[in-house]
C-alpha cells in the first residue's frame, strides 16, 4: 500500500486519476500494480505537534478501514 500525503492539496476526482496514472511509471511495484495507492490531505500529516493523533487516526483509517465500520 503506498500513502502518497499532501499538505496543502486535497486529491480526489480527475486529479486522484492523473496521480495514480503518474504512479502507473513504477508498475513494478505490487501496491502500484494492485491499485491500492491512497491520498490523504492535511496540514497535520506533515507538521509535528499535538495532532499527531489526527493522523495517526487518518493512516489507521486506510490501513485498516475493517476497524472502523
Amino acid at each position: 500500500m503506498i500513502l502518497e500525503i499532501h499538505e496543502n492539496r486535497t486529491i480526489a476526482g480527475a486529479d486522484a486519476v492523473r496521480e495514480r496514472a503518474a504512479w502507473g511509471a513504477l508498475s513494478a511495484i505490487p501496491a502500484v500494480r494492485s491499485g491500492r495507492i491512497h491520498f490523504l490531505s492535511g496540514d497535520y500529516l506533515t507538521v509535528p505537534g499535538p495532532r499527531v493523533a489526527l493522523a495517526t487516526e487518518a493512516f489507521a483509517r486506510v490501513l485498516h478501514p475493517e476497524a472502523f465500520k
